[in-house]
């Protein structure tokens, strides 16, 4: 898997990619993840809006698909329902993924007592906005050492601070 992901990713970027990467965020690239995590917490695609660069870029691989520009990103986003109840309430965690910052997305249903994970969105950030985001699914979570669950009535996972 780990395999698969460093092809994806270095391909499109067109460089040699690797999870080793643990350089410390510079300042505005925490800000930019606080306005990121708000923005999926609160479910907010207004704050999307703002945090995104009118030509952004969001690959999910392997789907050959890809969606360019802010507007499209964000009809991408609200066509898969989030913002609704359907959806689910998300928690995030910053990480590292091929040295770029990256977000654990955590999913919690109506009726569950657990958030389960649903994305690894990985970040290009550049002059204070996100530039492109590269979204894998929740089997990659392990690879990240990311916890495959977290309890909706504990506070936030530890990670979250150590990964930053």
């Amino acid at each position: 898997m780990l395999a698969s992901l460093r092809f994806h990713y270095g391909r499109w970027r067109g460089i040699r990619a690797a999870s080793t990467g643990l350089s410390l965020p510079s300042a505005t690239e925490r800000e930019l993840l606080r306005r990121y995590i708000e923005a999926c917490e609160k479910a907010d695609i207004g704050a999307f809006e703002s945090i995104l660069r009118e030509d952004a870029v969001c690959r999910m691989p392997p789907q050959p698909e890809v969606s360019v520009g802010r507007e499209a990103i964000l009809k991408l986003f609200t066509d898969a329902g989030f913002g609704t109840e359907a959806f689910g309430q998300l928690r995030c965690v910053i990480t590292r993924a091929n040295r770029q910052p990256a977000v654990a997305v955590y999913v919690l249903q109506a009726g569950d007592s657990t958030y389960r994970p649903v994305a690894l969105d990985i970040l290009q950030i550049e002059d204070a906005f996100v530039t492109e985001i590269v979204t894998f699914g929740p089997e990659v979570f392990p690879t990240f050492a990311l916890p495959l669950t977290m309890d909706s009535e504990g506070g936030r996972d530890t990670l979250a601070t150590q990964r930053l």
